[in-house]
């Protein structure tokens, strides 16, 4: 990146609403922001095989490729290839034998998820951090009415075990039975960036536990309705056994809400900064026997890496403890340390001072 060299750093990932969609979306819009003179900034999306032949028959020695999943055909690109990868328990998804063959660089969001890959034999000089953030912007704590009369718990998670909703359920229940004054706000659809489908098995827990106050949320919202979706909240609850990340959930804090969460994971990055308005989960930490997880990510030897799996009775005693307080406004000290620390501006930031080095 010195004198006049022109480099191109060349996206290869999706851009939508999803999770990873965000992340690449985002890095993407920073970096033509910056409207770098000797840097050319491209996307590509991983899935079109078009796009992906094209950007293979004109790439050039001095790319440097960024990956937002580990692709198959990063060998084929000239130039310097990078992965972000982003993985949900302590082992990384299958194929992570060949990352730091595949690629001169792999980014962790977290230092928890780079110890991840060092302790299962990623060479440490091939991992980098770099987190990731949101926009401060767009997720901000001025509400423009007032917070609701009586406790609000919001969840937000595509329903799968890993994000602990069934056990979340019974919490509520048990909560429900000492004291009914409150709400629970739930978006749980799965997105795959053109509509919104609910699963089976969470309608199912909906149904088994329809005596509760709970409120559904469903489709495809911008980032303006998912700000007032935060606002509508009094309380965050994300009871999720292992994140790489944890976007929503930085989201929530970056809103001003009171946030109930597990501290394990590529979110414990951020969540540990936070002192005020954080109430942790208790869990224990053990081995995954999610049939669904070991399905999708299997591992030969039978190793699938370990989860938190959080303490029913303890989360339903931060459910109740949070009832009977008083609802005021809340301290905004958490919110405006993580919009400052954890935005896509600051991510970019330290990938670009990678990059230079």
């Amino acid at each position: 990146m010195n004198g006049t060299l022109r480099m191109r750093i060349r996206l290869f990932g999706i851009y939508n609403q999803t999770g990873i969609g965000t992340h690449a979306l985002n890095i993407y819009n920073c970096l033509v922001q910056y409207k770098l003179k000797n840097i050319e900034i491209q996307k590509f999306s991983h899935f079109n095989e078009t796009e992906v032949k094209a950007a293979i028959e004109d790439c050039l020695d001095t790319d440097v490729n960024l990956h937002f999943y580990p692709s198959e055909y990063a060998p084929m690109l000239k130039g310097k290839n990078i992965y972000w990868s982003v993985f949900e328990s302590t082992r990384p998804i299958p194929g992570y034998e060949q990352w730091d063959k595949t690629f001169d660089l792999i980014l962790s969001p977290s230092e928890w998820g780079r110890q991840c890959m060092i302790n299962y034999g990623i060479a440490p000089e091939k991992t980098a951090v770099v987190p990731e953030g949101i926009d401060p912007v767009k997720f901000h704590p001025f509400r423009n009415s007032p917070p609701p009369k009586i406790p609000r718990f919001l969840m937000i998670g595509k329903y799968e075990n890993r994000k602990s909703y069934p056990e979340a359920f019974e919490a509520f229940h048990l909560a429900h039975q000492q004291n009914p004054n409150f709400e629970i706000w739930i978006k749980a659809d799965w997105i795959n960036g053109v509509q919104s489908v609910q699963h089976p098995e969470f309608l199912e827990l909906c149904a088994k536990y329809s005596h509760l106050p709970i409120t559904v949320v469903q489709g495809i919202a911008s980032d303006e309705q998912m700000l007032e979706l935060y606002h509508s909240a009094t309380h965050f609850v994300f009871p999720s056994k292992c994140e790489g990340w944890g976007l929503p959930l930085l989201e929530a804090i970056a809103c001003g809400l009171k946030v109930i969460a597990t501290d394990f994971g590529g979110q414990s990055e951020f969540l540990r900064s936070t002192k005020l308005n954080t109430r942790i989960i208790p869990y224990q930490i053990s081995e995954i026997v999610d049939m669904d997880w070991r399905n999708i990510y299997p591992h030969i030897d039978s190793d699938f890496g370990k989860w938190a799996f959080i303490d029913t009775s303890g989360l339903s005693d931060i459910i109740r403890n949070s009832i009977d307080e008083e609802i005021k406004e809340f301290d905004l000290k958490d919110a405006l340390f993580i919009r400052d620390k954890f935005s896509w501006r600051n991510s970019t930031d330290s990938l670009l001072a990678i990059l230079h080095k």
